[in-house]
């Protein structure tokens, strides 16, 4: 598989998990952040399974409108021990919840299907075994990276810790390095001005999700979080009692939840950049600029931090720019974004809720 390196590991210990249910069915979600290599981990199970099985495993895409409609098909002809892979359940319309009663609903008839789901937090799938997949070990990090830029030096420590054990914060980096022909000390300086921002241990040095000693902390925080989440889906206009660094931090977590790769820049010198967004498509990989301001409903954002986020994107060579507000834009800002349509969105309070409908799940 193209640019596979390492999660052999990960790999072996999925696949077994499938066996082990083969074929008397079942069903298996991987749980990770956007980016972290869900989905190539999940072609991976598929190209075992078509080896040892001697004929495909049928993916179905969570994001296309027929995916509901396709599963149920493969529960009519499928044969026995046949595997379905379910991508990207929670880019499924309304989170996937219609999605996940059909997956549900099928499992319980045709108990010798087996199912493989990928998304960042749990959809709510019943009876179905969970596998986290974390970050990748810094030595496969290392070949991963050069792999993707194709050069022979080794990356630095520092390089590494700022990628911090994730695939895509590594194609990002690698990309850099290719389309600027630079070299990785040159890349380290265009991203020592963004750190991971929030948590910090004693040296001053963020908190790391590899830590066990931090990991604790870091689940008291996302159950914070979560909870907030919940209250601002039933009460949006509790957004408003936020501080402007509480609404930064929610949106990032809302954006993480929708499957990006998140960064949230620090508290003070953000360059005017609250949030770095990544994102990988079959046509590349995406950096966006994400600018969030809590304003009172009554108090439109103008024109002037319009531009002032499009001249940070066109500095920083990003791919877009994000601006988001708990109020409304003036005609003048509309204008710009209309202007530069590629290159500019405004999301205002209204959007802003429709991102919590999505990413927050009403509990049943």
């Amino acid at each position: 598989m193209e640019n596979w390196v390492g999660r052999e590991r990960e790999t072996n210990e999925l696949y077994d998990m499938v066996g082990h249910s083969l074929p008397g069915g079942g069903g298996v979600l991987v749980l990770g952040v956007g980016g972290s290599g869900k989905t190539v981990l999940a072609r991976k199970i598929a190209e075992r399974f078509a080896q040892n099985a001697k004929r495909p495993a049928t993916w179905i895409d969570a994001r296309s409108p027929e995916a509901a409609s396709i599963f149920s098909s493969e529960l009519t002809r499928a044969p026995l021990g046949h595997l379905v892979i379910v991508d990207g359940l929670d880019e499924a319309p309304d989170y996937g919840r219609p999605l996940t009663h059909v997956i549900n609903d099928g499992l319980r008839q045709k108990e010798y299907l087996h199912v493989l789901a990928t998304a960042p937090v749990d959809p709510g799938l019943h009876s179905f075994s969970r596998y986290a997949l974390g970050p990748m070990f810094d030595s496969d990090l290392q070949d991963l990276v050069k792999n993707l830029t194709g050069l022979k030096e080794v990356p630095p420590p520092e390089l590494l810790h700022f990628i911090d054990g994730h695939p895509l914060a590594a194609s990002l980096v690698a990309a850099l390095v290719r389309e600027r022909k630079v070299d990785y000390s040159s890349v380290l300086g265009l991203l020592r001005d963004f750190q991971r921002p929030g948590l910090l241990d004693a040296t001053g040095r963020p908190i790391s999700s590899r830590n066990i000693e931090h990991q604790p902390l870091i689940a008291d925080v996302r159950d914070a979080n979560s909870h907030l989440l919940q209250r601002l889906r039933a009460r949006p206009e509790f957004v408003y009692q936020l501080s402007p660094r509480q609404f930064e931090e929610i949106s990032a977590e809302i954006f993480a939840r929708l499957g990006y790769s998140v960064e949230l820049t620090p508290r003070s010198k953000d360059g005017g950049v609250d949030i770095l967004l990544a994102q990988k498509t079959d046509v590349g990989s995406f950096l966006y600029f994400v600018e969030c301001k809590l304003y009172a409903a009554d108090r439109p954002v103008g024109i002037e931090l319009v531009n002032a986020l499009v001249g940070v994107v066109e500095r920083g060579k990003a791919t877009a720019g994000l601006l988001m507000t708990t109020s409304r834009f003036t005609s003048g800002a509309k204008a710009v974004e209309k202007e530069l349509s590629a290159r500019l969105s405004l999301k205002d309070y209204g959007d802003f809720k429709a991102y919590l409908e999505k990413a927050v799940p009403i509990r049943s």
